[in-house]
C-alpha cells in the first residue's frame, strides 16, 4: 500500500465505485495514470550533484474555498489519480457508498483544534511526514483549512489554526497553495446555506440569514471569527505562511473554462483536457439554487429535535458533539429520527438588494493585490463582481 492509502470502511464495508467511470469504475492501469497526470518534473539534487542531498517532496494544499467544485475536484479527479498511483492524495474524501478516504484522520484533532508548540510539532512531525511519496504530487485538499466550521465563534477561528500548524508540520516540503474564490455576495450565500444544515441552524444568533448577515456586516478583516469571508485578509494571512500561493476564480469554470482547468492543471503537473475529462464526468453536491437565493439541505425530524428538544444550541459546539455522540439513548433516537426528512430545505433569500450592495461593499476586494500578489485579471474581478464598488 502506497503512503496516504488509507480508506475506513462505515456501515457497507463495499468498495467504492469511482464517479463517472461506468462498469469499470474501479478498474485502473499504469497507462491510464500517464493519460491523466504528466510526468512529474526530474528533480536535482539540492547541491546538483550526484550525491547531493535529494530535493523535499512536493506537496498541493488545496484550500478550497467551500462551495468551489471542491467535491467533485476530490471524487472525480483526485481520488482517481490516487488509485492510479499518479499522485499521492492526502485530503478527507466522502465517498457515496459511505466510504471515507482520510489519511490523516487520525491527526485531524491535533491539527485543527490549538496550535502545536515547537514540541508537539516536532514529535508529530515524523508520522506526518511518512505518509507523504518523495516521488509523487503530495495533494492535500480539505475544506476545513478554510475554518468555516468556526464561524462566528467569538475571537476562534480555525483557519489561523490550521495554517500555522501546516505550516510547521510541512515546513520541509516544497509547498503550493491554491485558493479557489467565489465571488463574494455569492460565496456569502452559499456557504450560509451549506453551513446551515450542519450546525448554523442550532444556534438563535444564525438560525436565519437576515440575522448572519446583520452580524458579519458588524465584523471587521481584523475580526478572526469572520476573516474567510474578507478574501484580501485571508490571502494576506496565507502569504505570511506560505511563499507559493495561486488564486483561481470559480466563475471562471462558469464562464471561461480554459482558464480554469490551465490554473488548475497547472498546480498538479496535469494535462488540461484530460483533467476537465475527468472533472466533468459527475457532478456533486449542487447547491439548491431559486431565482431569488438557496435552498439548503432538508434537515431531519432528528435535527429538530437536537435544537428544540435538547435545546443544545446554548452550549459550545464541542460539548454538543459530545453530548449527542456519547448517550447511547440519543444515539439510537438520532439514527431513528435522521432518516426522516422534512419535505423540503429552508429557502434563504437574500433580504433585499440594499443588503447585498452593503455586504459588496463591506466584502468586496481591492483589486490591486490579487493583480499583482497572484496575476489574476482586474476586468475578470470586475465582472465576476469582486470589487468594491
Amino acid at each position: 500500500m502506497a503512503p496516504g492509502d488509507s480508506v475506513s470502511r462505515r456501515e457497507t464495508g463495499r468498495r467504492e465505485p469511482e464517479a463517472g467511470g461506468g462498469d469499470h469504475a474501479g478498474e485502473y492501469t499504469a497507462a491510464e495514470g500517464r493519460r491523466g497526470l504528466r510526468a512529474a518534473p526530474s528533480r536535482p539534487a539540492a547541491n546538483g550533484g550526484p550525491t547531493g542531498r535529494a530535493a523535499p517532496p512536493r506537496l498541493l494544499l488545496h484550500v478550497g474555498l467551500p462551495k468551489t467544485a471542491t467535491t467533485s475536484l476530490q471524487r472525480n479527479v483526485l481520488m482517481r489519480w490516487h488509485r492510479a498511483r499518479r499522485i499521492n492524495f492526502l485530503g478527507r474524501c466522502d465517498l457515496p457508498s459511505g466510504e471515507r478516504h482520510d489519511p490523516l484522520e487520525r491527526f485531524h484533532r491535533r491539527i485543527g483544534a490549538n496550535r502545536l508548540t515547537a514540541a508537539e510539532a516536532d514529535a508529530l512531525r515524523p508520522s506526518i511526514e511518512a505518509l507523504l511519496d518523495p516521488d509523487r504530487l503530495n495533494v492535500f485538499s480539505d475544506e476545513r483549512i478554510a475554518g468555516m466550521e468556526t464561524v462566528g465563534e467569538g475571537a476562534r477561528s480555525r483557519a489561523d489554526v490550521w495554517l500555522d500548524n501546516l505550516r510547521t508540520l510541512f515546513r520541509r516540503t516544497d509547498a503550493t497553495v491554491v485558493i479557489c474564490l467565489r465571488s463574494p455576495a455569492d460565496f456569502v450565500l452559499s456557504a450560509y446555506a451549506e453551513s446551515y444544515f450542519w450546525r448554523l441552524y442550532l444556534t438563535d444568533r444564525y438560525d436565519t440569514f437576515r440575522k448572519f448577515v446583520g452580524r458579519l456586516l458588524a465584523a471587521g478583516e481584523d475580526d478572526a471569527a469572520w476573516r474567510i469571508f474578507f478574501f484580501d485578509a485571508y490571502l494576506r494571512a496565507v502569504r505570511r505562511r506560505f511563499s507559493d500561493v495561486r488564486v483561481l476564480l470559480y466563475e471562471d469554470l462558469l464562464h471561461d473554462r480554459p482558464a480554469w482547468y490551465a490554473g488548475l492543471a497547472a498546480c498538479l503537473d496535469a494535462d488540461p483536457a484530460e483533467l476537465e475529462r475527468r472533472f466533468a464526468a459527475e457532478r456533486h453536491n449542487i447547491g439548491g439554487r431559486t431565482a431569488s437565493g438557496k435552498r439548503s439541505r432538508p434537515l431531519t425530524l432528528g435535527h429538530l429535535t437536537r435544537k428544540r428538544l435538547l435545546r443544545v444550541d446554548s452550549l459550545p459546539d464541542a460539548v454538543q458533539a459530545r453530548l449527542v455522540q456519547r448517550i447511547p439513548p440519543l444515539i439510537r433516537l438520532r439514527r431513528k429520527l435522521a432518516r426522516w426528512e422534512l419535505p423540503r430545505g429552508a429557502h434563504h433569500r437574500w433580504p433585499d438588494d440594499d443588503t447585498r450592495r452593503r455586504v459588496q461593499r463591506h466584502l468586496g476586494l481591492h483589486d490591486h493585490e490579487l493583480t499583482s500578489a497572484h496575476r489574476v485579471s482586474a476586468e475578470k474581478l470586475a465582472r465576476y463582481g469582486y470589487l468594491r464598488p
